[in-house]
């Protein structure tokens, strides 16, 4: 699931930018417009998957340390990013796709920004948690989209590439084992057979 959604916030992420460094013509600006609603739509989805894998998979590790780890890990994400981020999952989900303004850089006229309207977001028929509307106060009244998904993107991947490196060292002597057995049953050859077959 992680390589799922790093695909999809790459996807997100080119789009904006084609979008900010390109000043399209308001009658063709809509191919971009609706290719971005599909791709944020996708990256906030498949965050949310990525999350009920993981506690799925971390429930095969009951009574662990590994388990316990985790547990001390994941309060990180008890913050007004993650929440905010939440948020905009449920709502786009469960109420209606929310369209993000795109206005001028004040950084660079040549360029679109793309942002969210907060006094917008809270007058939305929608109970934002206490940690989201954080989030938004935090930030005032434009929060930009791709710094957004910047941060929430840092976040979740430095805590994968610590998950993953936990498992290889946890299971370190079972890929051994595993490695030994193959050999003792002469199964080498064949496994690079069935290899070579899935890379081709």
């Amino acid at each position: 699931m992680h390589h799922i959604f790093n695909e999809n916030y790459n996807t997100l992420l080119n789009t904006i930018d084609e979008i900010r460094q390109q000043c399209f013509p308001k009658e063709i600006f809509f191919s971009p417009h609706d290719r971005f609603k599909r791709h944020a739509f996708n990256f906030l989805m498949s965050a949310t998957a990525l999350r009920d894998n993981c506690r799925r998979i971390i429930n095969y590790y009951k009574e662990t340390e590994i388990k316990r780890e985790y547990e001390q890990k994941v309060k990180v994400f008890q913050c007004s990013l993650v929440s905010f981020v939440e948020g905009l999952r449920n709502y786009n989900a469960h109420v209606s796709i929310i369209l993000p303004d795109i206005v001028k850089s004040p950084i660079n006229s040549q360029q679109w920004d793309i942002i969210l309207m907060t006094p917008n977001l809270l007058q939305t028929n929608f109970n934002w948690s206490t940690l989201a509307r954080t989030y938004m106060k935090q930030y005032g009244p434009e929060i930009n989209f791709k710094d957004l998904c910047l941060q929430y993107h840092t976040m979740i991947d430095q805590f994968y590439n610590w998950l993953y490196a936990r498992l290889l060292a946890y299971h370190k002597e079972d890929f051994i084992a595993k490695e030994r057995l193959i050999d003792k049953l002469g199964l080498r050859q064949e496994l690079k057979q069935i290899t070579s077959l899935f890379r081709n």
